[in-house]
């Protein structure tokens, strides 16, 4: 348990997630929180332990608190930026479809970098989300009209 809490509610902002598309189950990585409003099968693991979380399945969304204050009142672990973005990246890959960050503003760049786009702003916080299905967009040219280039059949020899 950390002493640490979600710096706003953080269920509202899941519930605004799921009217797109209804959640089967998640994982929330940070301090505990209550899941009994959300629907599906929750996991909690706290920050440090993200790291070294093994694959048992893939989770439909994950949530993450990643600040710095709350990383330090976790039993005093410490990880270097490099390890926290090394975790963060391995949950984006591996463990969730749509992962949601909590962050402070130092982390932008670094989010940026990992494909993130920038949900909201508060105060003193930035929520940021990677959907796999829409993490970049389709290029016009990149559809069955163009696939084999038949403007220049005959022309070239390829």
């Amino acid at each position: 348990m950390t002493l640490h809490s979600w710096p706003f509610d953080i269920v509202g902002l899941i519930h605004r997630v799921m009217q797109h598309k209804p959640l089967n189950s998640g994982l929330i990585i940070g301090p505990e929180m209550d899941t009994s409003a959300l629907e599906g099968d929750w996991a909690h693991h706290s920050f440090h332990e993200m790291a070294e979380l093994p694959f048992r399945q893939r989770y439909d969304m994950a949530v993450v608190y990643w600040h710095a204050s709350a990383q330090a009142l976790e039993g005093g672990v410490s990880h270097s930026p490099q390890e926290d973005i090394e975790a963060i990246t391995r949950l984006r890959d591996l463990h969730a479809r749509q992962v949601i960050v909590v962050s402070d503003p130092q982390h932008t760049e670094s989010l940026r970098a990992l494909g993130f786009s920038q949900f909201e702003t508060l105060a003193d916080h930035s929520i940021w989300q990677f959907n796999i299905l829409s993490y970049k967009q389709v290029p016009d040219w990149l559809n069955a009209k163009y696939w084999a280039n038949p403007q220049n059949w005959g022309k070239y020899r390829w």
